[in-house]
């Protein structure tokens, strides 16, 4: 499968769009990635630990 196009701050273009969906829906990320994901003011996240 072919790597999507990497945005800045380590962040692929996958990860964009469920950033995206994320903040548009007013929703918290889980995720264990929490450093693609802090540019991101408005994301609320929560970080776990696999």
């Amino acid at each position: 499968m072919p790597r999507a196009t990497s945005l800045s701050h380590s962040m692929g273009a996958m990860d964009a769009i469920i950033a995206a969906t994320a903040v548009e829906n007013s929703e918290i990320l889980c995720t264990s990635n929490s450093k693609h994901f802090r540019a991101i003011k408005d994301l609320r996240l929560k970080e776990f630990k696999p």
